[in-house]
């Protein structure tokens, strides 16, 4: 039989996809973050941008990683936020003076590679049908806004993926290598120094690997990476502090700014007094630090109903499906509903269905979902700190997925669940 040109050029086209699936979502993945960073301009890069953007300017300057918390312009904090993201902004400025705008591309990249994480992921835990969960992550409106965004959250997104693989692989792997287990403690140090929030993450993977190995020598390899990377900040803060200073101390000014009574779940920040302001900036960081924590305390303390009411809240907020009102359009708002509460019934499902015994790893998804949650009943609530973990929600999405094209259209008749009884019970 012969081919026609175009038959033959139809032919080839299909023999390289089906040939090159990991080429041809890291392509889609880029291309419709190209799409979305040329549509929206450079924009704003979320609230803190212009804090980190003046550590970078610091670091440039040989001064340190200081910055003056909004409002208070004359404090000089060294430790106040995790580091990161100010190196990154250092680093660029160094290249392209007053423009931190070609970070976005390097981001876009590293994003798009991640959605091959994700798939790694998937199909290590779903099987040839896994690699949905990267597609997801690829063409999820939500997550192609926030990759083009040159913010910690999206950076740290990514490399909660990379980390969450090699766990993965590491709890599967035969041989005692200890590269991988240095390497992914490394990364989640880097991830740390990032989003602060991760120091805990890390003590959850560490756990996991403890659990699943029942040795110490993986664990303990993972713990030297990420005390090696971590170490060189913390003395760092110890030499500039004389105290104990992990990772920063902005979770007091979030604290103080959750328990308070001008507090709606807004997501706007509650601003300092003029008077709060000059009192604070005479303090010095830690001192800062521990009054406001104090201040949080005792308003709970004085406040235990309306403590309550902005706890549940949080939990029920961090949930929400629409953008903080005033930071999106009506259409914004309204493609964002109908992207996430899909993606969140599907969560849900593959949450309840997940096979926690026969793969533990899932366990190990839940209780992230979980601590994430939780610390946010304690600290204000924005849809991107929820969005940063859309990887540990997109992978039960597609086990609930998955498991419904293996229920509907089954292979062999004969291995057919009662996925819809479990369906029907659920909804």
């Amino acid at each position: 039989m012969v081919l026609s040109h175009g038959e033959l050029q139809n032919a080839i086209m299909r023999r390289f996809i089906s040939s090159n699936p990991r080429l041809l979502l890291f392509f889609a993945a880029l291309i419709t973050r190209a799409v979305m960073a040329w549509y929206i301009g450079s924009g704003d890069h979320g609230d803190d941008d212009g804090t980190y953007i003046n550590m970078g300017m610091h670091i440039l300057n040989g001064e340190g990683a200081w910055v003056s918390p909004m409002n208070m312009e004359k404090a000089r904090y060294h430790s106040y936020l995790p580091p990161g993201m100010g190196y990154l902004m250092a680093l660029c400025q160094f290249f392209t003076p007053g423009n931190f705008e070609p970070l976005r591309w390097p981001i876009i990249i590293l994003s798009a590679g991640a959605c091959l994480w994700l798939a790694d992921i998937g199909k290590m835990l779903l099987g040839k049908w896994g690699g949905l969960a990267g597609w997801i992550w690829a063409l999820y409106p939500p997550q192609l806004f926030w990759s083009t965004r040159v913010n910690p959250h999206a950076i740290a997104t990514d490399l909660l993926t990379l980390a969450l693989l090699w766990t993965l692989k590491i709890s599967k792997s035969k041989d005692n290598s200890r590269w991988l287990p240095f390497f992914c403690g490394v990364v989640l140090a880097v991830l740390t120094l990032f989003r602060g929030e991760y120091l805990i993450g890390a003590v959850i993977l560490g756990a996991y690997l403890l659990w699943i190995k029942r040795s110490w020598q993986r664990p303990a390899i993972f713990g030297i990476g990420f005390f090696l990377m971590m170490s060189p900040w913390v003395i760092r803060n110890w030499i500039i502090h004389r105290a104990f200073v992990p990772v920063s101390t902005n979770s007091s000014r979030m604290m103080w700014e959750t328990y308070n009574s001008q507090y709606h779940f807004s997501g706007v920040e509650v601003p300092f007094l003029e008077e709060n302001s000059v009192k604070f900036e005479r303090l010095n960081e830690l001192e800062f630090r521990n009054i406001l924590t104090k201040e949080a305390l005792d308003y709970i303390k004085n406040n235990p109903a309306r403590a309550l009411y902005i706890f549940a809240g949080n939990l029920v907020h961090f949930w929400r499906p629409f953008v903080t009102p005033g930071a999106a359009s009506l259409g914004q708002n309204l493609l964002y509903v109908f992207s996430y509460v899909p993606l969140f019934s599907l969560c849900l499902t593959g949450l309840y269905i997940a096979p926690y015994k026969k793969e533990p790893f899932w366990t190990l998804i839940a209780v992230i979902i979980l601590y994430k949650w939780s610390i946010h009943a304690f600290f204000y609530i924005i849809i991107r700190f929820r969005e940063s973990i859309a990887p540990v929600l997109i992978l039960p999405a597609a086990l609930a997925v998955v498991k419904s094209i293996e229920e509907f259209f089954p292979s062999d008749p004969a291995q057919k669940t009662d996925f819809r009884r479990i369906l029907a019970g659920i909804f």
